[in-house]
């Protein structure tokens, strides 16, 4: 063979055009060697692909396919050749996929579409030169796990942006207790930077709490609740209400956990508001029982008759029941004292007759009640025998408060009433409360004077007595 022949020859072999070689000898005769060994190892190497790989014929038939593609299509391996390929395709995605073996003859191309059996995936179509005639290269990539991988992140995104839109901090921890995930509520209270650190760490528990939140961590303690206090600056601690349960995968393993911290700071507040309230009341109903039973002895002892302890016992009553349901208004705070006179007054004359002048004072709950029931004997014993007995009769209540010593004092005049000669010779409860309780309880003096105009008397009283939380003046 000639230098030029055999150079041909080579070219020929490398473009694919020659099958096999005959080498004639001399000894044994020509001797035909075949070109096709050398094309398996590439064989071997498209047969262990993880892409299923195709060769189509213009007429999109399938003239080979690897064992991956015969998987993909739902085949036995090797039945698909001599088979349309277009079969192979969803009925809805066939028209594009019948487009891409015609574009894939001239030029790369590659659509997503699914299989007949529902699988997703994705063709890359490119043109070859097999047997000396044009066909398709078709590579076929599974795309059902990156679909799963994609619809895992969009269900990890969804539920992380749910738990940063609640209002309780949730915190997500790994099997060992490291924080993976903390909404921003749980940043907010977090000392540093919660991811990646330990829960215990992140959120400062003390130690007393710490026993108690590890509970949570419990793989068998689903469902549990626990209460425990984070530190805050500048102000006293922020008490909480953690709840928690293991975070199971797909497989139900416990691969995590997740914790919910409920803060609790103002009900635990209220709750010991509500404690010193009932105490406060129970307190307050005892008293006021005390109070009508020694109303009820001390008018038994004045009333000369039963139909007059009825009517004086149940106008005193009454007269408790007004004043504390003022104070019930005010929730037991302060009432201011003009409010009180004129509750206090108005059963017993129009207001045209009962004058009111003095400046806004405060009156505590203990004050309050034994004003009430101060004024409401002085308006009975007024109706009965005084001023207001007589239509020309008038009552004048002035107060005012001295800076000087810190005193209230109060004045209640009569006038216009029948004639007063001098002090009545049987004194009844009103002149006992007048004289004895109210010193007593408020630490004052009673001055009573039985004018000739009526009964006058002067009451003073000290400003701390009063038992309200501003002072008279407003400071």
């Amino acid at each position: 063979m000639a230098n030029s022949e055999a150079e041909e020859t080579l070219r020929a072999i490398q473009r694919g055009e020659v099958d096999a070689v005959v080498v004639e000898g001399d000894a044994v005769g020509p001797r035909v060697f075949t070109l096709s060994s050398a094309l398996h190892p590439y064989q071997v190497i498209v047969e262990r692909m993880f892409e299923g790989a195709a060769a189509i014929d213009g007429a999109g038939t399938v003239l080979y396919s690897n064992r991956r593609f015969s998987d993909l299509a739902g085949a036995d391996h090797g039945s698909l050749i001599g088979r349309p390929f277009l079969p192979l395709v969803c009925e809805a995605d066939r028209p594009r996929a019948a487009r891409l073996l015609v574009d894939g003859l001239e030029y790369p191309a590659a659509i997503q579409v699914e299989l007949a059996g529902g699988r997703p995936v994705m063709l890359s179509a490119a043109p070859v030169e097999l047997d000396w005639k044009r066909c398709l290269a078709l590579i076929v990539t599974d795309l059902s796990p990156r679909q799963r991988s994609d619809r895992v992140a969009v269900a990890e995104r969804f539920a992380f942006s749910i738990l940063d839109q609640a209002t309780e901090a949730m915190i997500v921890c790994d099997i060992a207790g490291y924080v993976t995930h903390a909404n921003l509520v749980a940043q907010s209270l977090a000392k540093i930077s919660p991811v990646g650190k330990p829960v215990f760490e992140a959120f400062g528990f003390q130690s007393r709490d710490r026993a108690n939140v590890g509970v949570l961590l419990d793989q068998s303690a689903g469902g549990q609740s626990v209460e425990f206090e984070l530190p805050a600056e500048g102000c006293e601690p922020r008490q909480f209400l953690g709840s928690g349960g293991p975070l199971r995968d797909a497989h139900a393993a416990v691969v995590g956990f997740v914790l919910t911290f409920t803060e609790i700071t103002q009900r635990k507040r209220e709750e010991r508001r509500q404690a010193l309230l009932v105490g406060e009341l129970d307190h307050r109903v005892k008293n006021t029982l005390a109070v009508v039973m020694a109303m009820a002895t001390q008018t038994l002892a004045s009333a000369t008759s039963l139909d007059e302890f009825g009517a004086a016992f149940t106008g005193r009553v009454q007269a408790l029941a007004n004043a504390n349901g003022l104070l019930t208004l005010s929730h037991w705070g302060s009432i201011e004292i003009g409010t009180l006179l004129r509750q206090a007054l108005a059963p017993f004359a129009a207001e045209d007759r009962i004058r009111l002048t003095g400046p806004g004072v405060p009156l505590g709950p203990k004050a309050a009640v034994s004003l009430a029931m101060m004024f409401h004997e002085l308006a009975t014993n007024a109706a009965k025998h005084g001023s207001l007995s007589v239509e020309a009769g008038r009552v004048a209540v002035d107060w005012f408060t001295d800076p000087r010593n810190d005193r209230l004092t109060i004045r209640w005049r009569e006038c216009g009433g029948p004639k007063l000669t001098g002090a009545p010779a049987r004194r009844g409860f009103g002149s006992r409360l007048l004289q004895l309780g109210v010193p007593h309880e408020l630490d004052g003096t009673v001055d009573l004077r039985f004018a000739v105009n009526g009964l006058e008397v002067d009451l003073l009283l000290p400003i701390g007595a009063l038992g309200a939380s501003a002072h008279p003046d407003g400071s």
